[in-house]
């Protein structure tokens, strides 16, 4: 994953590019923005670009044909550490056995990148049990928080993150996105772009639903 593959959000690409030109990356981030626009993407081409053994500083592009790079892409790469909700949330279970991974030296001498995907979901317990580590950050790791709802984070998480905001995606950028990656369903991405409110999640789900192109059909008739 690429920053040149996140359309749609070139402000939060823009602070993340100057942080990286400056030397300056933040211990802790917190991807703040709609579900479906890109965060969790952005997340990723941070990782892989921090860990990459040739990176291109001029256009901030990860060389992707290090090992680090193709395991980035694989989903393989043991510095990059995604942690998803175990059902309705975040326990403190996951917190522990995540926090015990990232005491470990990297292994490329490179940055531990740790993905929390949903992060309002963690429980009071787990909330609490990684806070402890924000506050006293290892070098060469960085933290990153991805949330819907930051309202539902706890103040002195927040307290210890970077925000970046990303925004809801203009129906250009939607239509633009399904078209590569769905280009046999040019007939219904029309409508759906129409009705995913600035989401491409939701326009996913939108494509993969029956009902829509049977009520799509419908209509025309």
């Amino acid at each position: 994953m690429q920053f040149s593959d996140i359309q749609g959000q070139e402000k939060a690409i823009h602070i993340l590019q100057c942080a990286i030109q400056n030397r300056h990356i933040a211990h802790a981030y917190l991807f703040a923005g709609p579900e479906g626009v890109g965060k969790k993407q952005t997340a990723l081409a941070l990782a892989q670009y921090l860990n990459c053994a040739a990176p291109d500083l001029n256009t901030f592009t990860s060389c992707g044909n290090c090992p680090s790079c193709i395991q980035s892409v694989s989903g393989s790469q043991p510095d990059i550490l995604m942690l998803e909700p175990d059902g309705a949330s975040i326990k403190i279970e996951q917190i522990r056995t995540l926090l015990s991974k990232v005491s470990l030296r990297s292994y490329e001498n490179a940055y531990k990148v740790i993905i929390i995907n949903d992060a309002h979901l963690m429980t009071e317990q787990a909330a609490n049990c990684l806070l402890k580590t924000l506050e006293e950050p290892t070098d060469n790791t960085v933290f990153i928080l991805i949330t819907a709802q930051v309202q539902n984070l706890p103040v002195t998480i927040l307290s210890r993150c970077q925000q970046i905001s990303f925004h809801l995606l203009s129906p250009s950028v939607i239509q633009d996105i399904l078209q590569k990656l769905h280009p046999e369903r040019q007939s219904q991405i029309g409508l759906v772009t129409a009705l995913a409110k600035g989401s491409v999640s939701t326009a996913e789900n939108l494509l993969a639903n029956e009902e829509i192109a049977g009520a799509r059909q419908e209509l025309y008739d």
